[in-house]
């Protein structure tokens, strides 16, 4: 029966769901969206920010091509690179001094010039390059870009120097047609360089690496501080994450981006005095909206009491059929309990409960001998119910896998199919009956195993001819010898019943790839190869040649 008791969980259920519906629905309709259309607004700027830093780093890059176009066309700096390739010795003040007027030209952080052994001839704020440097002025940091520039391309890679991260590109200098040397720019991604790309896109910015920070354009103790689990997410995730400190109305936004290459993170300050202030102007709508949405729960809750109670009812009266219905003697007992605790007052879901877990339990036995019987079936579909052995559909199927796997194999290894009729079997079946010609096939099943390795299968395909598949052979040798074991086996007597039996084998083989590539070809040179051996004389294993099927 329905009874108070019954009825108090759904009640408080209900209520509670009201309240919280009430809160959430309010957040959703008023706070939420303006918080998501705020984000998505500074998301689009800081999108445009990350491409004008980007477009910037590779204007800082262009200056390579002019510096190029300029050094090959310089004939005196043509010149003093040759006679310094002629005669290695120090370079002339003449050449330093043009050299210095081209870095003050660039404006670069970083500038190398070399021969093209890879000597370094100039070079101008190049950090760590007198602790790395060997005899010949050569640094291992700059190996890689001068190689590649000396075979005659244009790179431009990120490579770290001394702790600083740093942005350089290599150029070949060509006179007639010929590389004489190398020239580098570079810039390095400190505070300097990041108070320059703020001058251009108008937004204090960052650079972080996994380790920390390369450079900013901020002083970070006046600010909100730079979280590295932040720029750690944003590169693993490649989505813009955001850290927000509403106290101090201030936003860090961090955005993977990557140089040369090189994963970074992008990390922006954002002043949010006046971007959320729509948040604060929604707090009224806030309060307005969730008791809107109280009052519509409230009826809600009305029309489950009207349409749900009272259809639960009906539904109890079922459950109890369907309990006695489907109960087993194994679940009786929890049955009756549970009936009992309805009686008694208890709650009419857990009815629905039993009696759809013993539904449940049913169906679930009924499938599993479904599908106990379907392996059975299977099993009976591709094996032979005397000798265990796999049947011709079994054989085929295999066949086909062991062609492809063979056909892959770059060893020596060869397939060998051979198929095996036995001879003067028919007569023991005539004369002394199917009960020891059953037992002649079975114990002929037991020596053909004993005759092949591990890797060898044996199939059945029907009535006295069986068939081998042997993934490992190495040869033709290797597969007469095989045979030659099978027909040893088998020409020993047999004792079935009290009644000694004699019997042979003839044996046809093909081998892949040597008799063919597909399935059937190799199938029909088998079947080529067995009749041969009839012919001559039975009790033989013979190999396919192709002078049998004429």
């Amino acid at each position: 029966m329905w009874t108070r008791q019954s009825l108090i969980y759904p009640i408080l259920g209900l209520l509670a769901l009201t309240a919280l519906a009430s809160v959430v629905s309010g957040f959703v309709i008023n706070y939420f969206p303006v918080h998501k259309n705020i984000h998505h607004t500074l998301n689009d700027q800081f999108d445009a920010t990350r491409s004008s830093v980007m477009s910037a780093i590779e204007q800082e890059l262009l200056s390579i091509p002019r510096l190029a176009r300029f050094l090959q066309g310089d004939r005196i700096l043509r010149r003093m690179i040759r006679q310094r390739i002629a005669e290695p010795v120090t370079v002339p003040t003449l050449f330093h001094e043009k050299m210095h007027r081209l870095y003050g030209e660039l404006e670069a952080g970083t500038f190398l010039v070399t021969d093209r052994k890879g000597t370094i001839l100039h070079h101008a704020n190049l950090r760590g390059l007198k602790k790395k440097s060997g005899e010949e002025g050569q640094s291992s940091l700059y190996l890689h870009g001068m190689n590649l520039a000396l075979q005659g391309n244009n790179i431009v890679e990120l490579v770290e120097i001394s702790g600083v991260y740093a942005i350089q590109a290599y150029s070949p200098i060509i006179d007639k047609g010929k590389i004489i040397g190398t020239v580098m720019v570079g810039t390095d991604l400190d505070d300097s360089f990041t108070t320059i790309i703020k001058s251009l896109v108008g937004v204090s910015i960052s650079f972080l690496d996994q380790d920390g920070v390369l450079g900013t354009s901020i002083q970070l103790q006046e600010w909100l501080p730079l979280d590295l689990e932040y720029a750690s997410l944003a590169s693993e995730s490649g989505k813009i994450q955001y850290h927000e400190d509403h106290d101090r109305r201030q936003m860090n936004i961090y955005a993977p981006i990557t140089i040369i290459d090189t994963p970074l993170v992008l990390a922006g300050h954002i002043d949010l005095s006046q971007s959320h202030q729509p948040l604060f102007e929604s707090r009224g709508r806030l309060l307005w909206s969730a008791g809107i949405i109280l009052a519509l729960v409230t009826l809600m809750g009305i029309g489950t009491y009207i349409f749900l109670i009272f259809p639960l009812r009906r539904l109890h009266q079922k459950a109890q059929v369907l309990m006695e219905v489907c109960a087993t003697d194994g679940m009786q007992t929890s049955n009756n309990s549970a009936l009992q605790e309805v009686n008694q007052g208890g709650n009419e879901i857990t009815v629905l409960d039993h009696a759809l877990e013993a539904a449940s339990f049913i169906a679930y036995t009924h499938i599993g001998k479904l599908h106990n019987q379907k392996e059975t079936f299977e099993g009976m579909a591709h094996r032979d119910a005397l000798t265990g052995f796999g049947n011709r559909r079994a054989f085929d199927e295999r066949l086909d896998q062991v062609i492809l796997l063979n056909s892959r194999r770059r060893d020596e290894c060869k397939l060998a199919i051979m198929f095996l009729d036995l001879d003067k079997f028919k007569p023991i079946n005539d004369t002394l009956g199917h009960d020891v010609g059953d037992g002649v096939l079975e114990e002929a099943a037991q020596r053909f195993t004993r005759c092949l390795r591990d890797s060898d299968r044996v199939f059945r395909l029907g009535g006295d001819e069986f068939a081998v598949l042997a993934p490992e052979c190495v040869g033709e040798t290797h597969a007469l010898q095989m045979g030659d074991r099978i027909n040893k086996a088998i020409s020993q007597p047999f004792h079935i019943l009290g009644k000694e039996c004699t019997i042979g084998v003839s044996i046809g083989v093909s081998i892949f790839p040597d008799h063919g590539r597909d399935r059937d070809d190799l199938l029909k040179k088998a079947d080529i190869a067995l009749y041969a051996a009839k012919g001559e004389g039975r009790g033989r294993c013979i190999l396919y040649d192709p002078s049998h099927g004429q």
